[in-house]
């Protein structure tokens, strides 16, 4: 029974110890800094930039058509595309920060804010959510999305942490 106690008594505090690890870097979404021009065509509203994240992942920042998507590079080159349109039809943008969660050094997720125009005739009619994508689990896409609350950011770093084992949501196309 005593033994039962003790190990009950070091639970938390190994969780606590588990979670103090896990940090958080920042990147710019579309940083001329961060990022160098891949892709551009300017009749067609479309450019591709190539940006650096950290531990060797990279990120392709896409705008096509009023609409903003992020594809994840892998420090292998194994490219997965979020395809962020399928999350809303509308006009969209994603940044302008992407929040890295790292397990000491490695990234296990990331969480992007994404901002939606509801109705393109009135403008600032905007819907922002923060998205949370694994990293980690065999499969990059979004596991979560967090609608607006004082406590958003907080609730996107406690899914982030968590998200390696959850099933990738699912989108029309």
């Amino acid at each position: 029974m005593k033994i039962l106690i003790a190990s009950l008594l070091l639970m938390p505090v190994f969780a606590v110890a588990e979670r103090a690890q896990t940090t958080s870097v920042y990147t710019d979404a579309f940083s001329k800094t961060n990022c160098r021009l891949a892709e551009e065509d300017e009749q067609g509203g479309f450019v591709k930039y190539i940006c650096k994240g950290p531990a060797g992942f990279q990120y392709e920042a896409v705008e096509f058509d009023l609409r903003q998507t992020l594809n994840v590079i892998e420090p292998s080159g194994r490219k997965s595309e979020l395809h962020l349109s399928r999350v809303s039809p509308y006009f969209s943008t994603a940044g302008p920060k992407i929040e890295w969660r790292l397990d000491g050094k490695s990234p296990i997720a990331l969480i992007v804010r994404f901002t939606v125009d509801k109705n393109s005739e009135t403008p600032k009619d905007e819907i922002s959510r923060l998205l949370v994508v694994k990293l980690r689990g065999g499969t990059v896409c979004i596991t979560d999305i967090v609608k607006a609350s004082k406590d958003q950011n907080a609730i996107a770093r406690g899914l982030a942490d968590s998200s390696e084992h959850k099933p990738c949501m699912k989108f029309g196309k």
